[in-house]
Order: structure tokens, then sequence, then C-alpha cells
């Protein structure tokens, strides 16, 4: 296994995460189905610029063998990334966010509607 390789998956997997959380959205037209931001100008995906430095710790083997695959939690990461910010913001402000991607306006709304419940 290539160490390097393995800690670049995991990074891509968690920016993977990020866009899901925080940027990515399929807008459909209502009236024919079709995907209305269809191409890359207009879906919003992280860039290099949007990546953090992100500490991997590889999967320890007691037994190794040559017949043992690689880990393959690098590939998951992108599922408990946008959880993790969801239940960030939660453990922050009280509100469950259930959607994604969380914007801005998303949670400004979410906020007045708890400041009006009082």
């Amino acid at each position: 296994m290539n160490l390097m390789t393995y800690r670049n998956q995991v990074q891509g997997g968690v920016l993977m995460g990020v866009g899901f959380a925080t940027m990515e959205r399929r807008l459909l037209d209502s009236s024919t189905g079709k995907m209305v931001n269809a191409n890359l100008h207009d879906y919003k995906i992280p860039t290099a610029k949007d990546s953090a430095e992100v500490t991997v710790l590889p999967s320890i083997r007691t037994t190794p063998s040559a017949a043992t695959p690689a880990p393959r939690d690098s590939r998951s990461r992108h599922h408990s990334t946008a959880a993790a910010i969801a239940n960030a913001f939660y453990n922050a402000t009280g509100i469950r966010v259930t959607t994604s991607p969380i914007t801005a306006a998303q949670i400004l709304t979410l906020l007045a509607e708890r400041k009006a419940k009082g």
C-alpha cells in the first residue's frame, strides 16, 4: 500500500464531503425533470482553495498479508464529513439541519425561526 496515495484518497473524500454538505446542489426543472445546472460552471464543487489540512491516520492491521487488500475506508469519508458538519452546527446552535447543502441563507432562516418561536 502506498501511504501517500492512501492519504490523498482520504483527503479527497473529505473534500467531497465538504462539497456535499456546503455547496453541491442539483437544480431540476419541474416541468421537464432535466437538470438545470448540468455543467461545472453552474454546479459548484469545492476546489483546492476550499481545502484544509487533513490529518490522516492510516488503518493499522495486526496480521498483514499479501492477500489482504488495502483499507477501503478512504472512499467513505465524504458521508461522514457531511454528517460531521451538520452535527457541528447542531452542537453549536441546537438546531438540526436535515438537508444539504447547508447554506448561509438556510442557516439565517433557521436561526430566525428559532428566535421567532421564543
